[in-house]
């Protein structure tokens, strides 16, 4: 190139030989990175034609739809640390390349789409593809690189996303690959999540609205209301977020929720509190909840008494009494997937509602 040194550039690939489709493949070649930089590029077979990279990055998605895509989707072909290559024109073969200027602290999630090309003997998808997907730049010392670089097709299956992998990043640029290698029919990096809203009785709270926030753009925000069961289920891409609740007669709340792949439960409980349940402007309520089936104890210690709840009794509690220092009540209550405890309280709510 220009008279000087020769750049040396490599790259490999895995295929099989079967069927009756041409046997072509198309082996992605790079040269090493440098700058900590990391380059994605995802190739194919003749077949299919309509494909899609997609990468996504603590700052948003990389991606860009089909060439034969009709809708009104634009993609996103540049961040500030990360920008789409190239991608293939009409056909097949590719190459598509994402380039990661500089790893972000966060999580990369890198997955694909085909439509298959339908033909005579049968549709062509991406167990028909030789499709390889290949990162450039995981022998930098700098980067700590833990994990495979390169991924080829699964040979099985007839969904639509391929759903290839995750790069970890650390604080001090570390990556570590998370690999799947999978194909499945919706698309990856997302979760049906459920917002419940309970008052402190345990009693569902309807039409509260509910606002998911990411930490992260890569996130996404969604807001909707409950329903007369008190619940919200939502598509949330991987990411943390904090949940705000508003409804009229009860205190704004926010809880803390993370979406990802861990644990199998994606589900948050957003305790519903009225101000009148605050007789004294010294009260202090104490809210534990959570999701999913599992079994919880909520502990109060208090100057005069420490109580629990003690598994296995719904309605009943153990106090343990100690010598008073300091004249407090504490009453606790107990409800599907939370406990409470208020203190100091009288036996009634200010306006005469017996707890």
């Amino acid at each position: 190139e220009g008279g000087g040194e020769p750049v040396e550039r490599k790259g490999r690939a895995q295929f099989e030989v079967h069927g009756d489709l041409n046997k072509c493949i198309c082996v992605a070649v790079g040269e090493d990175m440098t700058d900590n930089q990391v380059r994605v590029v995802l190739t194919w077979a003749e077949f299919p034609h309509s494909v899609v990279l997609c990468v996504k990055t603590p700052e948003g998605k990389i991606w860009k739809p089909p060439h034969d895509d009709k809708g009104d989707e634009l993609g996103c072909t540049l961040l500030p640390n990360a920008e789409l290559e190239c991608v293939h024109a009409e056909g097949g073969y590719g190459p598509i390349s994402v380039l990661l200027k500089k790893m972000l602290p966060g999580r990369y999630h890198i997955f694909a789409k085909c439509n298959p090309y339908k033909m005579a003997k049968g549709d062509v998808g991406w167990a028909q593809s030789n499709a390889q997907l290949t990162l450039f730049g995981g022998e930098q010392e700098a980067l700590e690189w833990s994990g495979p670089t390169h991924f080829t097709h699964p040979k099985e299956g007839e969904a639509p996303w391929w759903d290839i992998c995750f790069l970890d990043v650390d604080a001090k640029g570390c990556v570590k690959v998370r690999s799947f290698n999978e194909l499945v029919e919706d698309e990856p990096g997302n979760r049906l999540t459920t917002v419940i809203c309970k008052d402190i009785n345990g009693k569902p709270v309807q039409g509260v609205k509910v606002l998911c926030q990411a930490d992260t753009t890569a996130g996404s925000q969604e807001t909707d209301e409950t329903d007369e069961e008190g619940k919200l289920q939502v598509l949330l891409a991987l990411a943390q977020y904090t949940v705000k609740v508003e409804k009229q007669g009860y205190i704004n709340t926010a809880v803390r929720l993370m979406v990802d792949l861990e644990p199998s439960c994606c589900e948050v409980v957003v305790p519903m509190v009225r101000p009148e349940v605050f007789s004294q402007g010294q009260d202090l309520l104490c809210v534990l909840s959570w999701g999913g089936t599992d079994i919880a104890e909520l502990h109060v210690e208090t100057p005069g008494r420490l109580l629990k709840r003690p598994v296995g009794f719904e309605h009943e509690f153990a106090s343990y009494d100690i010598p008073m220092t300091t004249p407090m009540q504490v009453m606790m209550g107990v409800w599907g997937r939370g406990y409470w405890a208020l203190s100091p309280l009288s036996s009634h709510l200010s306006d005469g509602t017996p707890l």
